[in-house]
């Protein structure tokens, strides 16, 4: 299975690939990510539909420049054209969410699909049904926002997107300050506006906001906003509820935490409210895995320092399948047992085993004896 190219199409984090499973399950618990065990299915399909060796890797990039050319040439000059006309006047305002405050935002659905819509005055399907019926792409393909981002940014320029969408938004402030509610403005980017509803909703309003007609397609998006502090880390969480019911829908870390490399340990602890697991901990630096550890796990040491160091001396054969012993020194005096899945390490000796309890237990028993006696055994000076 083309693991990377599901990654890069759904925006998911798998730090270790062999632990794709375990990312994957973990993710599932949320509600936010529900759907994503549906569409790694899809994706499998999709791959299986392919000739026989071929990839999606060899696959998608040709679905894109097909698509880009088919685009460019029925757009033609309409969006360029189309952004001449197109002005708006606003400044943009940082959003910065308030503890336990409730806010709703408005943003343009499908941003750079609608402005083509608009530019070419036809009432055209949203993305994920033109693509499929229109433009022949495999369903998950559709259903990817990274793959339609990568698409439409080829096919007009970035300056006449963001022009006509910051006309959008401008349509909307006309809108919000013809019913009373600029005020309550908190935030402006390009193509959102957040208002604030207060810490306790304020209902009358988000009941005349969902009376509004915006005149293009647009999302609303109500969410409570609570600081809480993780592992020495600041972290704004969205409480995302349903605009309609009220009835909360999921929760989800604003900027994924602030520090993608920690997603997991965050996500783990504060979305699922679950233990922490080791492979929550690890992260990669220069392709290289690395695992957290140390005092609200802020230090790292490289996750497979074991294998890479005892790589060139004598592997034990075992059938255990959860564990590797190596012997290390002259005649096998001294081994280390290493859990491959848990990063549990024992160390044999003559005089007995050590046992490392912790990644900085092990880290420094490493650093202290294991090295050393590594490089006298190589005579590496």
């Amino acid at each position: 299975m083309d693991y990377l190219g599901f990654t890069k199409n759904f925006n998911i984090r798998i730090p270790l690939k062999e632990e794709f499973d375990y990312y994957i399950d973990t993710l599932s618990k949320s509600a936010e990510y529900s759907d994503l065990k549906e569409k790694l299915e899809e994706w499998k399909e999709y791959e299986n539909s392919l000739p026989e060796g071929k990839s999606p890797k060899e696959d998608t990039p040709k679905v894109i420049s097909y698509v880009v050319a088919y685009l460019k040439e029925l757009i033609g000059e309409k969006v360029r054209e189309y952004a001449i006309i197109s002005s708006s006047e606003f400044s943009l305002m940082n959003f910065v969410p308030e503890d336990g405050h409730y806010y709703v935002s408005f943003d343009t659905r499908q941003g750079n699909w609608t402005v083509i819509r608009k530019a070419l005055e036809q009432d055209l399907s949203d993305w994920e049904e033109y693509a499929q019926n229109e433009l022949d792409m495999h369903p998950i393909l559709a259903k990817s926002k990274a793959l339609r981002q990568a698409i439409l940014g080829q096919v007009c320029s970035t300056k006449h997107y963001t022009k006509i969408l910051k006309s959008f938004t401008q349509s909307n402030l006309d809108m919000l300050d013809s019913i009373g509610l600029s005020d309550k403005i908190v935030g402006i980017k390009e193509e959102e506006v957040f208002l604030d509803l207060g810490t306790e909703l304020d209902k009358d309003t988000l009941t005349k906001l969902k009376k509004v007609e915006w005149g293009l397609p647009t999302k609303g998006t109500l969410c409570k906003y609570t600081h809480v502090e993780n592992f020495g880390k600041h972290i704004v969480l969205e409480n995302h509820l349903d605009i309609d019911t009220l009835e909360p829908t999921f929760t989800r870390m604003k900027d994924k935490g602030g520090d993608g490399n920690k997603f997991y340990l965050n996500f783990k602890t504060l979305i699922l409210k679950e233990k922490v697991d080791q492979r929550d901990l690890i992260t990669r630096k220069d392709k290289i895995p690395f695992i957290f550890c140390g005092e609200n796990y802020s230090e790292q040491t490289e996750y497979k320092w074991i294998e890479r160091w005892a790589k060139p001396l004598h592997i034990t054969n075992n059938e255990d399948s959860d564990y590797i012993y190596y012997d290390i020194g002259k005649y096998g005096k001294r081994f280390a047992s290493v859990h491959k899945r848990l990063l549990e390490v024992e160390f044999g000796h003559s005089s007995g085993i050590s046992v490392c309890e912790s990644l900085e237990h092990t880290d420094m028993y490493i650093h202290d004896t294991y090295l050393k006696e590594i490089k006298e055994y190589f005579d590496i000076k």
